[in-house]
């Protein structure tokens, strides 16, 4: 493949993982806002369905996110020849991290609601 062609796969890879950004982020809100609207109402099972269908989803997403990131980054390696700098692994793995950890934050937040303490 060209210069030009290994370049376009990595535009194409970086698109892929913006697209992705936004899913997760909207998928991120419209749990929160569900949660505070309607968790106190939903049963046991309800809940448990609602949190195993959203973390199950937010997994493909980061995942998604995170090898769409990687491979643009691969592609544009094939094109330079040149190696990574460590910097760029660094931010993915710490805007993977940030993901998870707002994932777990939502769901921590749904569970308060779900259960206020009495203060």
């Amino acid at each position: 493949m060209t210069e030009a062609e290994l370049n376009e796969m990595g535009y194409a890879s970086l698109s892929i993982c913006i697209d992705l950004y936004g899913i997760f982020f909207t998928l991120l809100f419209a749990y929160v806002v569900a949660m505070y609207l309607a968790g106190s109402q939903l049963t046991r099972t309800q809940y448990s369905i609602a949190n195993i269908l959203y973390f199950l989803t937010m997994a493909t997403v980061v995942v998604g996110t995170h090898e769409s990131w990687q491979g643009a980054l691969l592609w544009w390696d094939y094109a330079d020849g040149t190696p990574r700098l460590l910097w760029d692994d660094l931010r993915i793995w710490f805007n993977t991290a940030t993901m998870v950890v707002s994932v777990f934050l939502a769901m921590w937040f749904g569970l308060r609601v779900r259960h206020p303490s009495v203060e």
